[in-house]
This record gives structure tokens, sequence and C-alpha cells, in this order.
């Protein structure tokens, strides 16, 4: 009997030294650090490239297609406007002025007729002076000579093969039209500002 208790009073005192063993070594044993978060870095926004800003013309101009008169037919109001004129006929193109200036500015306006032949034009007025936020009625008379070369049209496609895909390009720059009469606008000597209308000679 005295056996069996020594016995067990021995199994807990080794059971114990190994508690504390146990406990000592868990104490001892720094703690594993948590992993440090990554942190993704804010990419800034690009900042934009700034654009130069063209100077802007004195004058501002549109076409007043209703108010012209003398042509045969008004082919297209979008700009520029497209008129159909027959030879030995003249027509007169309305247009509305308008100053953007502050200050008095001086116009004086021209037309290139390179590309109709035949054809002659007069404004009214020519010359002209506008204040700040002035507008001014401008006419344009063109005048189509009996004998004037008249519009060419063009070729209509003859070709019966199949026609292949091409390789896509950058688009052409815009043409200009082949009856084109370009209207410059000049203050000081030079050119401030440019439109002008499509001509088809019938």
């Amino acid at each position: 009997m005295k056996f069996l208790t020594r016995l067990r009073v021995a199994v807990a005192v080794v059971l114990l030294a190994i508690v504390i063993i146990a406990v000592a070594v868990y104490l001892a044993t720094p703690p594993t650090p948590s992993p440090t978060p990554e942190v993704t870095p804010t990419v800034p926004a690009p900042t934009p490239t700034p654009h130069p800003v063209p100077s802007s013309s004195p004058i501002r101009f549109e076409f007043d297609v209703n108010a012209s008169y003398g042509f045969d037919k008004l082919l297209s109001t979008l700009y520029p406007p497209h008129f159909l004129i027959s030879r030995g006929k003249s027509f007169t193109v309305v247009m509305i002025v308008t100053s953007q200036s502050n200050r008095t500015v001086s116009i004086s306006v021209s037309a290139d007729l390179s590309q109709v032949p035949g054809v002659d034009v007069k404004f009214d007025p020519q010359t002209f002076s506008l204040n700040p936020k002035e507008k001014i009625v401008l006419k344009m008379t063109l005048t189509v000579s009996p004998t004037a070369p008249t519009s060419t049209p063009e070729p209509t496609p003859t070709s019966t093969t199949t026609p292949t895909t091409p390789a896509p390009t950058p688009a052409p720059p815009p043409l200009i039209p082949e009856n084109w009469v370009q209207i410059n606008f000049y203050s000081e000597g030079s050119i401030v500002d440019v439109t002008g209308i499509s001509l088809t000679i019938i």
C-alpha cells in the first residue's frame, strides 16, 4: 500500500515537472511576428498637357441663305453652303459679319476665284469698320460668264472586279471642293479669317 502511494507521488512529481518545463519553454519562445501588410503605392493622376490656345478672330460671320437670292438651287445649307447656278446669270450671297473685338476694327474682304474661271465677284461693302459687338450685312454678288466652264462631275466607277479590303490608312485631309470660292477677311494688312462657298455651274 505504501509502495502504491509512493508511486503515485512520483508520477505526480514527474507530471508537474513536465508541465513546468513546458510552460518555461513557451514563455521563453518569442512570439512569431505578424506579417506586415503590403502597402500599394497610390499612383497620382497624370497632369493634362496644356494645348496652345489659338488666337481668336476679331469677327464672326454666318451665311444667311434665306436672304440670298438669284441662284438656281441651294444644294446644301451646311457649311460651306453649296449653290447651283447657270452660266450667264448672277446671284447674291448674304452674310452677317459681327465684331468680336473690344475695339474698333477695320475690315476689307476679297475672293479667290482661281477655282471658278469665268466668274466675277463684287462685295457690298468691300471695306468697313465695326465697333465692338457691331454687326453688318455683307453681300457678295457673283456673275457667271456665258462661256464659263461648267462643273465637271466626278467619274462613276466602272470596274467589275471584286474589291479587296485595303489596309487601314490614316484619313486624308478634307478636300476643297472643285468649284470653291474662298472669301478672305483682312484687317491691318493681314488675313484674320477665311470662309467660302461651294459653287456648281451648269
